[in-house]
């Protein structure tokens, strides 16, 4: 056999060549010893199987231009092995003697010579310029190291010549099928790599495994049906792509694939919690239930929190399917599951869970009265103290109050029936293409209008926002059309609306961002939109929209009372340590001082129990504890307890407690950053400057103010459980969710 870079006539000193050695391609035209001394070929494809497929799982650059079929049919016109091939070529067995048939191990050797099949019949003589037949002895010139003289010579010994022959026409077929497999590549590859290249991919080989992983990621990543890889035009991507390699049926996917990728991603983020776990200044949950349009019923969770960089991390926990009764016990029972998974059960980290209004969910979340301890009826459950803070979503809150205006003026109305003319325009092209022509005519931007969600306000706002800017448009088509229009009043409701709630509307979005702190803006937020209903009040002209923006600052002044936010620590701590808000809305700045330094102080104290930090004391402080201690020791067994005791009590040391009071005085007195900059930023750039008060900022700007992160949980949910796939079983669902949400950005970027 030829050599993948020498001629037919470089030199073949090393003409000797083992059988183990020889290219794959010609080991698999194996034969095995009859009785009578001939040989029979094995089958090509069950030799492949046996003994290459297991080579063939760890290349990765095979080239793939041929199908199995195009080596057969090569081979087998090269090497007849059929019983009816064996028929066809009994009766050239007396005229050729060296027939396929006959071929044995010497044979092999012979094909397999890396140099040109001639010098299996000759041998080089006088330095290479004159060859011996290794026949007849005839001595014959080679000028220039051409074989033509030699295969000249072989024709007078006819039956060496035959074998000759029948040889060179296997050797060329196979060159052949190497050169159209390599044709498009410079440097040809071996006939081993060929055969490689044509044989199906081993499902266990890291190649394969690789494709069906990067399948897996993406049907979770875009939500796509897991019958997605039985689609013909899916199948054929791939086959384009790696034609070895056979893609796994829809139920391997959806039973044993994203299982595992769902088990290696959960396991991934229980693991980074842990690792982050004796860092963690405080954790904000966030929880929400759902009912997918097939009726099963979903609890999310998501976790948020500050690392030690100062950055903030967000992970979506859990999409869990919820059978049971959505009672309170049931609520609560879930989430103390939740943190359990979590390993967050220590009390030294502090969690925060944010939920909707939802009676259950309060029942469930909040700390119980003394009332609740004492009823018998309720289960242990809700009777016992809770180990995290319950927060009030902020936008279901103002949801709300927004909901109760509207019940109280009687917009309702105008809503249902805005809603119902968006629907007969998104239902009915000639009516859409009716409008455009009123747009152009009225110079108005060819917006389409938007059809409300009913459980979210903010698109009801959106909806009525679009719909009076296409006022004259709409009215102009529905005079034409002779549809009835809203009349004057409900006009001027529904501009009302739109005016009193924009600057409302102006922040919902904001409030819902889990990439920069919002419970520290609660309270700023809150200030604006009062302040900003007072100033319409006062300024605007008489009609519904003062209505409508008096009763709306009544109901938010009843849903957000001053004692739950604007007289709460939480909420004044989160403000304080934000950078964009600080005490500008604080009456006594000492005062606020004062809070922050207290805080401070005791996380410095809780950061020395937990061993994050090592208290530091004066030579004759330490002297005296060690003294202490060690007469503790010989009196008492509770030596060390009486040690902890005395470390605890030397914690508040006057130098720390001046260095806190100057982080905080110079916090205080720097000029706040803009509203719309980043908190986060100006601590990473400043956490030098205040060692003391980073971690108090890393707990309260952690905090998120709504459960908007769990809404989106459920959205994607919902794209998961679409019409067509209302059978997808609730852990089917839970697996793809949470490997959409977890699978990291970095996967993509290989």
């Amino acid at each position: 056999m030829e050599s993948d870079s020498g001629p037919d006539n470089d030199n073949p000193s090393a003409s000797s060549v083992s059988p183990a050695d020889t290219p794959l391609c010609n080991e698999a035209i194996s034969f095995t010893k009859k009785d009578n001394g001939s040989y029979k070929r094995k089958k090509v494809t069950d030799y492949f199987t046996r003994n290459v497929s297991k080579d063939c799982a760890n290349r990765d650059d095979e080239i793939r231009e041929l199908s199995n079929d195009s080596v057969e049919s090569v081979l087998n016109s090269a090497v007849p092995s059929t019983s009816k091939d064996r028929s066809a070529n009994e009766g050239n067995r007396e005229t050729d003697s060296f027939s396929t048939e006959n071929i044995d191990a010497a044979d092999l050797e012979k094909i397999t010579n890396p140099f040109a099949l001639i010098w299996n019949f000759f041998t080089k003589i006088n330095g290479g310029d004159k060859a011996k037949c290794l026949i007849c002895g005839t001595v014959r010139s080679t000028p220039t190291s051409t074989t033509t003289t030699l295969q000249l010579h072989l024709q007078k010994h006819d039956t060496v010549y035959k074998e000759y022959m029948r040889l060179k026409k296997i050797k060329e077929k196979l060159t052949e099928v190497k050169k159209k497999v390599t044709q498009d590549s410079r440097q040809q590859g071996s006939l081993k790599k060929c055969v490689n290249a044509l044989m199906p991919l081993n499902p266990s080989s890291k190649k394969a495994k690789d494709i069906t992983r990067a399948v897996a990621v993406f049907i979770c990543k875009g939500l796509h049906p897991y019958n997605i890889v039985n689609e013909p035009g899916f199948r054929h991507l791939l086959h384009f792509l790696e034609p070895r390699y056979n893609v796994p049926c829809r139920t391997t996917f959806s039973r044993s694939i994203i299982p595992k990728l769902y088990k290696e991603l959960k396991e991934k983020m229980l693991e980074e919690i842990e690792t982050v776990r004796n860092a963690l200044e405080s954790v904000s949950i966030t929880t929400d239930l759902w009912t997918s349009r097939s009726g099963d019923a979903f609890i999310a969770f998501t976790l948020q929190f500050i690392n030690e960089d100062v950055q903030m991390r967000h992970i979506t926990v859990d999409c869990q399917p919820f059978p049971d009764k959505h009672d309170a016990a049931a609520v609560c029972e879930k989430v103390a599951d939740a943190v359990t998974e979590l390993n967050l059960g220590d009390d030294e980290i502090e969690k925060y869970i944010v939920s909707d209004n939802g009676t259950n969910m309060v029942k469930a979340l909040s700390e119980p009265s003394e009332k609740t301890m004492s009823d018998a009826s309720l289960p242990d459950i809700l009777k016992n103290k809770r180990s995290w803070q319950h927060v009030l979503c902020y936008n279901h809150t103002l949801q709300l109050a927004i909901s109760d205006t509207r019940k109280e003026i009687d917009s309702n109305t105008v809503i249902e029936k805005v809603s119902s003319m968006v629907a007969r325009y998104n239902r009915s092209k000639t009516s859409r293409e009716s409008l455009q022509f009123f747009q152009e005519e009225h110079k108005l931007p060819l917006h389409d209008l938007i059809q409300m969600v009913s459980t979210r306000w903010d698109s009801e706002f959106l909806m009525l926002e679009r719909f009076v800017e296409q006022k004259a448009a709409i009215t102009s088509e529905q005079c034409k059309a002779g549809v009835n229009s809203l009349t004057v009043q409900e006009w001027k409701l529904a501009e009302g609306y739109v005016e009193v709630l924009r600057p409302v509307a102006n922040f919902t979005a904001e409030m819902g961002s889990c990439k920069k702190p919002t419970l520290s803006m609660v309270l700023p937020v809150l200030f604006e939109i009062k302040s900003t209903l007072e100033d319409f009040i006062k300024k605007s002209k008489k009609g519904t929209g003062i209505m409508f923006a008096k009763t709306l600052l009544a109901n938010i002044k009843l849903r957000f009372p001053d004692i739950q936010y604007f007289e709460s620590e939480l909420y004044q701590i989160a403000m304080l340590l934000d950078p964009r808000f600080k005490d500008v809305l604080v009456s006594d700045n000492l005062q606020a001082a004062a809070l922050l330094e207290d805080k401070a102080l005791e996380k410095w104290r809780q950061h020395i129990r937990r061993g994050i930090i090592q208290c530091t004391t004066t030579n004759q402080e330490a002297a005296n504890i060690s003294a202490s201690s060690a007469s503790s020791q010989k009196k008492t067994k509770w030596g060390h307890f009486q040690k902890k005791t005395v470390m605890v009590k030397n914690m508040e040391l006057p130098d720390k407690m001046d260095s806190i009071k100057r982080e905080v005085e110079a916090y205080l007195q720097i000029p706040t950053i803009g509203a719309d900059e980043d908190p986060l930023a100006w601590w990473r750039v400043n956490k030098a400057a205040f060692p003391l008060l980073v971690p108090l900022a890393r707990h309260y700007l952690a905090l998120a103010a709504t459960e908007t992160s769990s809404e989106r949980v459920f959205s994607v949910g919902g794209n998961v459980v679409m019409q067509k796939r209302t059978n997808l079983l609730s852990q089917h669902v839970r697996e793809t969710v949470f490997c959409h949400d977890n699978i990291p950005e970095s996967y993509f970027k290989k």
